[in-house]
């Protein structure tokens, strides 16, 4: 990957939220019990 990209910073932000809402779901599921378990 260049590191000369203009949307760089774009791509990290954008993996970065993708990454932060996966994490909100699954703490979510854990905390409703919901067999949020199953890993």
């Amino acid at each position: 990957m260049a590191p000369d990209l203009p949307a760089d910073s774009d791509v990290v932000e954008r993996c970065l939220a993708a990454v932060n809402a996966l994490a909100s779901y699954h703490f979510r599921e854990r905390l409703g019990g919901r067999g949020g378990q199953n890993s």
